[in-house]
């Protein structure tokens, strides 16, 4: 692994990271989840994506998520002393859960996307109603690459450039993904046909309401985890501390 995060030339950004002002740090990266989330709608307003590919990207960051927790797990280094078998075990059951819930949420996005792909066909003539939605799979590599550099920098920066691993256990490396994955299943659930109007009605709409609930959500999960890690910082200081006095007192 590490000769490929040479390779990669993810080494010399968590170096770059180590050495970068925390305010600044954490600049880059709030710009990079601006960006990433209003990729999208900058696709949708220039017609170069739908509003199905933006629900399929957004599925795809939650696989994305939960392929770096799988990589956050096997590199977690503040429970030293666990059996690579453990590590491993904690994986696995991280990725039958998770994947169970992910595969569960991009069903129902797919069957929502294609239920309002075919009420757009059904109602074809009627001048009233949008054109019905396609998929441009192209547009899924080049707004989801935005995403996934996204949390790509977070993983290099903090995680390995600023150590943040040396504060979490496998086991708590298990939980950051579930909360955005547990919001989007209500949202999509309990507004499936005011999604599906909207789809056929006031697509672009749909898109902005979506980015600007998902950025809000992304800031705000960052925020957290950013006092979060803080928090564990200080702990982790004042045991080092206390380790350190303990023997001459």
């Amino acid at each position: 692994m590490n000769v490929l995060w040479r390779i990669l030339g993810l080494h010399a950004l968590a170096e770059l990271g180590a050495r970068l002002p925390a305010p600044l740090a954490r600049l880059f990266n709030i710009s990079l989840v601006v960006v990433s989330n209003l990729v999208p709608l900058v696709g949708v307003l220039g017609g170069w994506m739908s509003f199905a590919d933006v629900f399929v990207v957004y599925w795809l960051e939650t696989v994305v998520l939960g392929l770096f927790a799988v990589v956050r797990i096997a590199t977690a280094t503040r429970d030293r002393h666990l059996a690579r078998r453990a590590r491993v075990q904690t994986a696995m059951v991280f990725l039958l859960h998770y994947g169970l819930i992910a595969a569960g949420l991009g069903f129902f996005v797919f069957w929502m996307v294609n239920a309002a792909v075919a009420m757009g066909e059904d109602s074809e003539g009627v001048p009233w109603l949008a054109e019905p939605p396609t998929l441009a799979w192209g547009s899924w590599i080049f707004a989801g690459l935005g995403i996934f550099l996204s949390h790509l920098y977070t993983l290099t920066v903090y995680w390995f450039g600023r150590e943040e691993r040396r504060l979490y256990t496998p086991w708590q490396c298990m939980w950051p993904p579930y909360p955005r994955i547990l919001v989007l299943y209500p949202f999509y659930a309990l507004n499936v046909v005011v999604l599906i109007v909207l789809i056929l009605f006031a697509p672009v709409l749909l898109v902005v309401l979506l980015v600007a609930c998902k950025l809000g959500l992304d800031l705000t999960l960052f925020a957290l985890d950013r006092y979060l890690a803080r928090r564990r910082l200080r702990a982790a200081s004042a045991r080092e501390a206390a380790a350190v006095a303990g023997p001459v007192a």
